[in-house]
């Protein structure tokens, strides 16, 4: 185990020594875009660009789509709006479709159109187990995952509804393992959660989680995750 840990801080250091890794980033160019050039709001929380080249930002303060040259800012609200102007995550579908996770639910937009569509917290067609979208994550086979506290959900498009796999949760209180920050699918097709508690691992169908705390992966250092 300590020999585990002394490889893999030897590791990193070698790597962020090496002077060919840093001749690769050296000349890095950052340009600066604020609310004084057309951004929804300088407070931004996800970005994606989609499959015709457009980046999406969600901020504090609703949708922006960027074109290269100009913003065009999505910041109604209501039947024709977004559920919420808190935007949390962001996701692209198979079919174009911008998924839109906010802190008071789930939003479709499509481009073509720009109709959206609105799920709400509840049961059946059309819903999401909870209104806050933590994360949206499209996997290899164009699956929509969501993250809620609830646990992790799958969308149905045939039924337009979301299927969901609670997490279990470690300890006495119930709140941890519940938020979901991000989700990564590895080479066997796998599900890795992050958690508020450590990391989940799913483990087939019925979909169910294997966890992993801090104290495990320190201990096992370094780990291979795509064996």
């Amino acid at each position: 185990m300590k020999f585990s840990r002394i490889f893999f801080f030897f590791l990193i250091a070698f790597l962020l020594g090496r002077d060919d890794l840093h001749a690769q980033f050296s000349n890095l160019r950052f340009d600066k875009y604020t609310t004084a050039n057309g951004l929804s709001d300088n407070n931004t929380n996800a970005i994606i660009q989609d499959s015709r080249g457009f980046l999406w930002i969600g901020s504090n303060n609703g949708l922006s789509r960027f074109d290269g040259r100009f913003f065009k800012k999505y910041t109604h609200l209501g039947e024709d709006g977004l559920t919420d102007l808190s935007i949390v995550c962001l996701a692209e579908d198979k079919k174009g479709n911008i998924w839109i996770g906010t802190q008071n639910g789930l939003n479709k937009l499509d481009p073509q159109t720009e109709k959206i569509t609105h799920y709400f917290e509840g049961t059946g067609k059309g819903t999401i187990p909870f209104k806050w979208c933590d994360y949206l994550y499209m996997d290899r086979s164009n699956n929509l995952w969501l993250t809620t506290e609830k646990g992790i959900a799958l969308y149905h498009p045939e039924s337009d509804s979301f299927e969901n796999f609670p997490v279990t949760v470690t300890g006495k209180d119930d709140r941890i393992n519940k938020f979901i920050s991000r989700v990564l699918e590895d080479s066997k097709g796998r599900l890795w959660l992050t958690t508020s508690y450590g990391i989940k691992l799913s483990t087939g169908k019925p979909i169910g989680f294997h966890h992993f705390s801090m104290n495990l992966v320190l201990r096992n250092l370094p780990i291979r995750l795509y064996q």
